[in-house]
């Protein structure tokens, strides 16, 4: 009976184990690098400052990272689609309303799978 029990496990779940699931949200930005031309060195000094601490705010409220948005695509994930704008990251209470959509509607972003 336990083999039975073992064996219908197996073909409902396969052979992986769920070990580890993230839920939350990010926001991905793609920057066409071929059209910076002019605005190039002030535009890298921008992204070093906000990828060294994406935590500050402060990062994201510059000129610099406004010119960014404007050569950029972003990709969301989770959260009220309604803040799903380049306009979010610019303006503090839109990024805090994104942020406080997560806990309604989340996304997974990492599954890890073990073996068994």
């Amino acid at each position: 009976k336990d083999e039975k029990h073992f064996e219908n496990f197996f073909d409902r779940w396969g052979n992986h184990l769920v070990t580890q699931i993230c839920y939350g949200g990010s926001v991905e930005i793609r920057i066409k690098t071929n059209e910076l031309h002019s605005d190039r060195e002030q535009i890298v000094q921008a992204l070093k400052k906000v990828s060294s601490s994406s935590r500050s705010y402060d990062n994201f409220n510059s000129d610099a990272f406004t010119k960014i948005l404007d050569y950029s695509r972003l990709f969301w994930e989770g959260g009220d689609e309604q803040y799903h704008e380049k306009s979010t990251l610019i303006d503090p209470d839109q990024y805090r309303k994104w942020k406080l959509s997560l806990m309604r509607k989340p996304e997974r972003l990492q599954t890890e799978f073990k073996l068994i």
